[in-house]
């Protein structure tokens, strides 16, 4: 509502191959997601950005909050530019399959960074297989690993306010063994690690 025009266009592209104990599929999408107008838009816990403008504090001791500066042509936050796609499954046996995957998206800005001014959450390539039995028509035993190579990555990333974590006393919050006080305002949703699962 407040991110003025925005433009989202882009291309995509699909090949799919199958044989009698084979099939495959390649896919590749560019989404080109900007903003149209140049605007602020409030940020208050981001470390990057500038003070609002448009803000008339009540009090003059009030402290002016954060916001984005965004400029024709920059990325919506939350969208990565590509997406690839590539995987199979093969017939072994006219009962046994195999497969697998990998998905690679590239690096996105965190939400809250709409000017672009920050380092933007790092791209990942997930790899993923599977396996299948035919038992029966109606019955399948089944195999699946996902994220098979296991490294950390994550698939969001916003802004919190560190020092809005307070004990009653009004001491910063300590976290983890060492009671570590949090400073960096960045914050990313980690996707799972390796995972196995059958059936």
């Amino acid at each position: 509502i407040n991110g003025g025009e925005t433009l989202r266009e882009g291309l995509e592209a699909a090949v799919n191959y199958r044989s009698d104990r084979l099939f495959m599929y390649a896919s590749y999408a560019l989404v080109n997601a900007t903003f149209r107008n140049a605007l602020e838009i409030a940020s208050p816990d981001a470390p990057v950005g500038v003070a609002c403008s448009a803000f008339v504090p009540e009090d003059p001791e009030d402290e002016v909050p954060n916001c984005a500066r965004v400029q024709p042509g920059d990325q919506i936050p939350g969208i990565p530019r590509h997406r690839f796609k590539l995987g199979f499954d093969y017939w072994a046996t006219p009962h046994w399959r195999v497969g697998g995957d990998v998905v690679a998206m590239s690096n996105q800005f965190f939400r809250g960074d709409e000017g672009n001014d920050d380092l933007p959450l790092p791209g990942y390539a997930v790899v993923n297989l599977r396996t299948g039995y035919k038992v029966t028509d109606n019955v399948e035993v089944y195999g699946l690993a996902n994220h098979l190579l296991s490294k950390d990555y994550a698939t969001f990333g916003t802004y919190f306010d560190p020092e809005g974590l307070r004990t009653v006393a009004g001491d910063p919050v300590g976290v983890g063994r060492n009671g570590t006080v949090l400073e960096n305002p960045r914050t990313i949703s980690p996707a799972a690690l390796l995972a196995v699962y059958g059936g």
